[in-house]
């Protein structure tokens, strides 16, 4: 609820002078409302409010930290340490959170968004050797020169597009050189 709708409703409470659900009512009928945007209970903390404080602004408090401000330096520095002494330059989430002290959702957070650090999963691949790449090349001559099987795949990938819902289609064969 903005401040001229806190006015309003504590200018229509003292002129009514009916209590809370009289504001409520008023301030839907001036409004053209058929709903309620807020209930009685609304009305009456921010009477009670008013009454108290003479102001109809919510009350000063303790704001959430910034991430950016002072944790991002800290867990950045811990990363960097974690992954120095880690053999396969890794660090998880949640021992950079017991190395800072800070939460492991805020750990995560600024990760992601403020270090741009994203996790990664490895993938054993096998070494081509020269005996592999001459076969690649091989088979792709091979394939080149069957035209059947050519067009078998080209149909394939036709369908395939279309089943995802792309216009165009093609196929693109490349060689191994």
């Amino acid at each position: 609820m903005d401040i001229s709708t806190r006015i309003e409703i504590e200018k229509l409470y003292s002129s009514l002078g009916e209590g809370a659900t009289a504001a409520l009512r008023g301030y839907k009928t001036k409004h053209g409302l058929i709903k309620d945007l807020f209930t009685v209970s609304t009305i009456t903390r921010l009477i009670v409010k008013f009454e108290s404080t003479g102001s109809v602004l919510d009350f000063p408090g303790k704001r959430r930290k910034s991430l950016s401000d002072e944790r991002t330096p800290i867990v950045q520095n811990a990363v960097e340490q974690l992954q120095s002494q880690s053999t396969m330059a890794s660090s998880s989430i949640t021992q950079v959170s017991q190395l800072t002290g800070i939460p492991r959702a805020s750990v995560h957070r600024i990760m992601r968004r403020h270090l741009h650090l994203y996790p990664y999963h490895f993938t054993l691949l096998q070494k081509i050797t020269e005996e592999d790449k001459e076969q690649r090349v091989t088979f792709a001559n091979w394939l080149l020169g069957n035209e059947e099987i050519l067009g078998f795949l080209a149909t394939a990938w036709r369908t395939i597009t279309n089943r995802t819902k792309y216009t165009e289609y093609s196929l693109v064969v490349r060689s191994c050189d």
